[in-house]
C-alpha cells in the first residue's frame, strides 16, 4: 500500500522532496494515529447513546392499529402505549370499536403524567 501511496504523490502531485523510504516510514508512524483518529470520528456510530432522565420529566408515547379476534372476528382495534423514560414503566391500552369489551387492560396504572409528554 505504501508503494501506491509513493507512487501517487509522484504521479499526482509532482513530488520529489523526498525518496520512497522516507514515505514508507511516515506512513508507517502515521497509520496508527490515522486509524484511532477515524474510529475517534466514527465513535458516534457505535452502539446506544445513554440518556438520562429525572423522574416524571418525559415520557414516550406511541399509537397503532393492531389486528385481534373476538368472538372469532378479526377487528382492528387502536392500541396506544406509554412509557416513562427515567423508570421504564409502561402502560398498554387497547380500545375496540362500537362498544365491544377491551382485549387488553391497562397495565400499571402509572399516577402521574409526565411534564412533557415526548
Amino acid at each position: 500500500m505504501t508503494a501506491r501511496i509513493y507512487e501517487r504523490l509522484v504521479t499526482e502531485h509532482g513530488f520529489t522532496a523526498a525518496g520512497q523510504t522516507v514515505v514508507y516510514e511516515y506512513v508507517a508512524r502515521r497509520q496508527p494515529e490515522l486509524v484511532a483518529e477515524l474510529r475517534e470520528e466514527q465513535r458516534h456510530l457505535q452502539g446506544m447513546v445513554p440518556q438520562q432522565h429525572q423522574p416524571g420529566e418525559e415520557a414516550e408515547v406511541d399509537f397503532a392499529d393492531v389486528r385481534v379476534w373476538i368472538a372469532g372476528t378479526v377487528m382492528n382495534c387502536p392500541l396506544f402505549t406509554r412509557r416513562l423514560s427515567f423508570s421504564g414503566r409502561s402502560v398498554i391500552g387497547c380500545s375496540c370499536p362500537k362498544g365491544r369489551r377491551p382485549v387488553s387492560r391497562r397495565i400499571p396504572e402509572l399516577g402521574q403524567v409526565p411534564f412533557p409528554l415526548v
